[in-house]
């Protein structure tokens, strides 16, 4: 498979992590900017999202298909998007002890970064879950038919649009976080970008 299919989902991964390396680095109390904190959790996000469009689609896929025949038949539709929760988690965990190696290296430190990292990234993912839920089912009527106009307008409503407004969420929730975050664990504000 050619290197810019794979493009989409790295994105779409680094700019999760991203925030969620900005949100758990919060915890951490140090100086370290938020440019470097969101560029290792857009790199841990980019690396999570090639080895898991590469390595680990057999995985994911296995793990998926277990928890169709483990639900009951109205839940097992869920499969799918408990499976990207968990993804989620798992990659929230990494970013937030990457972001807690950077910060301080300090056992207590780097458990908390986990913490509020894999709890923001349930967040999200939740957040997104319901928002692609709700998406669906408002633009599913408006789907147009053939054609090269309908299909440029298919990729606009149901593609371009809700990224941008998932994309703002997102953030919004991350901006929330991060100040709840920094006023319950009293972090310092980080340095500028050319800081530590």
């Amino acid at each position: 498979m050619p290197l810019v299919a794979f493009l989409p989902s790295v994105l779409v991964w680094a700019f999760i992590c991203a925030l969620v390396a900005i949100v758990a680095g919060a915890a951490a109390g140090s100086r370290t900017s938020h440019w470097k904190r969101g560029l290792v959790g857009a790199l841990v996000g980019a690396a999570f999202g090639v080895i898991f469009l590469g390595a680990l689609i057999s995985v994911v896929g296995a793990v998926s298909f277990f928890l169709t025949s483990l639900l009951p038949s109205p839940l097992d539709r869920l499969s799918f998007y408990v499976t990207r929760i968990l993804l989620n988690i798992a990659a929230a965990a990494f970013v937030g002890l990457a972001v807690g190696l950077l910060e301080v290296r300090s056992v207590p430190v780097v458990r908390r970064c986990v913490i509020v990292g894999v709890v923001f990234g349930v967040i999200l993912s939740l957040a997104n879950t319901v928002f692609d839920s709700i998406a669906s089912f408002v633009l599913a009527p408006a789907f147009p038919g053939d054609g090269f106009v309908s299909v440029l307008i298919s990729v606009v409503v149901f593609g371009l649009v809700p990224m941008i407004v998932r994309a703002a969420v997102d953030v919004a929730l991350a901006v929330a976080a991060f100040r709840f975050v920094r006023r319950r664990w009293g972090a310092a504000p980080p340095a500028t970008a050319a800081g530590t």
